[in-house]
């Protein structure tokens, strides 16, 4: 639940700072993308052994027979790819928070720079 209201503000700042600049929202998608992909992957994995009926777990695969190949270690790389949350929300979270404080200033963080050059 967290992690949705997370993901909401995000997104109303992304798209604040987009209206500034449009390039700036593709460093809040892939620093979102970096920061929630290994979660992503495991939601991917957990979904997928539902489907398929198979049991997903982090003790080791199970076999998982999907059309005649064994799908239960793939799960299972998914599925225990969310033990890389550890290091990317941390450090994606903390990127997060300082692409917002710099896109949403009033004088970005670049644009003194362009100024001064110009005249």
């Amino acid at each position: 639940m967290v992690v949705l209201g997370l993901l909401a503000a995000l997104l109303i700042a992304a798209l604040v700072a987009w209206r500034q600049r449009p390039r700036s929202l593709w460093t809040g998608f892939f620093l979102t993308a970096f920061t929630l992909g290994p979660m992503a992957t495991m939601a991917v994995g957990s979904v997928l052994g539902s489907l398929w009926g198979c049991t997903v777990n982090e003790a080791g695969g199970n076999a998982c027979l999907v059309a005649g190949r064994d799908m239960g270690p793939l799960l299972t790389e998914l599925f225990v790819s969310a033990w890389y949350t550890m290091l990317t929300l941390p450090l994606g979270g903390g990127l997060l928070l300082i692409w917002l404080v710099l896109r949403l200033r009033p004088s970005g963080l670049g644009r003194r720079a362009r100024t001064a050059r110009a005249s």
